[in-house]
This record gives structure tokens, C-alpha cells and sequence, in this order.
């Protein structure tokens, strides 16, 4: 699907493959707005760095577009960078809030649409997979573990980063709550800037959430049933 872009100038040459979508966050609050707020910044002068995608609690924003080289944590090339608003302090108790988890689940389906562009594993890779070649999903601090071209240790500076909650919603393995349904509804309230619910072609991330929640309820339905008629099968068919 499409999201609003704010263009960033500071960016590199084409990319034709994409082996790795790194995770950074932002050091900014997680709130609405937050993603233009980055955006904006990363079109300013002095911004020194970019990346293809910035997600608040409410709204995706695309800065570089997929074919092209951001520099958020080299070696850029053959990865895609997205940022996660985030203050990097306080507690790590701060990524299970409501604003949080309603950020990781639009960063969750923004994961699963990029990877399938560009068929990359939904995979949790570390600094000794990167060296290694294999493709998937990595923090900022896993890059620059594996190459030491930076010393950034986002997206877990201060407190860990829920790496197993945000792969299990990637690879959708677990229901998203009620109350996360509650927060992305609720900032869905009011359309954000820019956006024009009379527009057909605009639809509210909470809806898009919404329906993928009901078709994973209805695929573990649909799973529990055909273990089911296995076992009937197997119970009736005599055996040789």
C-alpha cells in the first residue's frame, strides 16, 4: 500500500536487492506526529542520515523509496532502514504501552509487506548472521556489531528491545491484543494530516489492522479444523 512521502535529498544510488530490514528507533517520543516530525527532519541539512520508512503510533511515513540507498546504518546497500519513534529512555517496560504496541504492530505489517517485495526471510538475525551473508531482520546494533562502522546500539540503547513479541507479530504468531486494537483505533480518530477519509483510496490503519487480526483468527480456525478431519480420517480408514 501507499504512505505518505516526505522525500529526503540525503540518500545514495540505486539498490536492485535487499538482503536485511534493519530496526532502528528514533531517540524522539513515541506520539502521533512523530514520524513527520523525522521525516521533516531528515530533509534538513544537517540531518546527516536517512532512512526509507518512519512509524509513530498513528501513521507510516516513506522518506527514500525501496530502489534507493538510505544511509541509516552502513553498509546501506541491499538493506532497508525503518525507524521506530522512540525516546531510547525510561524503562524498558515503556515498549508494552499503549502508544508502543500499536507502533510495533503497524511496524510489524510494514515489515511482512517490504520483506515480500523483496523476498527476504522473517528471521531475527544477529551480528554473526550479517557476517555470514544470511538475509533477514536485525537492529541497528546488530550492524554495527557486525562491521563496526558505527557505534549506534538502537533500537535497544537504553532498556531491551521486545524482539521476540515483535517477530512473533511479524510472522504472525501472535494475536494482537484487544487493547492494541483499542490504541491504533484510537488514533485513527481523527485522520492525520494530509489524509482525507473521503478519499476511497484512504484507508485507516486500524481497519487494515482490524481485518488482519480477524483473518489470523480465522486461519487458527481453519488449522484446528483440519487437524481435525486428519485425525477422523485416520480413525476411519482401515488399515492395511
Amino acid at each position: 500500500m501507499g504512505y505518505p512521502f516526505i522525500p529526503t535529498g540525503y540518500h545514495g544510488g540505486a539498490q536492485t536487492a535487499v538482503s536485511r530490514i534493519v530496526i532502528h528507533a528514533t531517540v524522539s517520543p513515541c506520539k502521533p506526529g512523530g514520524a513527520r516530525n523525522i521525516a521533516e527532519y531528515f530533509r534538513s541539512p544537517g540531518a546527516g542520515g536517512s532512512a526509507h520508512y518512519v512509524i509513530d503510533p498513528g501513521e507510516i511515513v516513506q522518506c527514500v523509496k525501496e530502489n534507493v540507498v538510505a544511509y541509516h546504518a552502513p553498509p546501506n546497500t541491499g538493506s532497508i532502514g525503518i525507524e521506530l519513534c522512540d525516546p531510547q529512555a525510561g524503562p524498558g517496560s515503556r515498549w508494552v504501552d499503549s502508544g508502543h504496541e500499536a507502533m510495533l504492530v503497524r511496524a510489524a505489517a510494514l515489515v511482512r509487506e517490504v520483506a515480500a517485495r523483496w523476498n527476504v526471510p522473517l528471521v531475527k538475525l544477529g551480528p554473526k548472521d550479517l557476517l555470514a551473508g544470511k538475509r533477514g531482520i536485525c537492529g541497528h546494533i546488530d550492524v554495527s556489531n557486525a562491521w563496526h562502522k558505527t557505534d549506534h546500539g538502537d533500537p535497544e540503547e537504553h532498556g531491551p528491545f521486545p524482539w521476540d513479541h515483535f517477530m512473533a507479530l511479524i510472522q504472525e504468531t501472535e494475536m494482537t491484543p484487544k487493547e492494541t486494537f483499542d490504541a491504533v483505533w484510537n488514533t485513527d480518530a481523527i485522520p492525520s494530516p494530509g489524509k482525507d477519509p473521503k478519499n476511497p483510496t484512504w484507508a485507516p490503519s486500524s481497519y487494515l489492522t482490524d481485518i488482519d487480526g480477524k483473518v489470523r483468527q480465522l486461519q487458527t480456525k481453519v488449522d484446528s479444523l483440519s487437524a481435525d478431519i486428519a485425525a477422523i480420517k485416520a480413525a476411519v480408514v482401515p488399515k492395511a
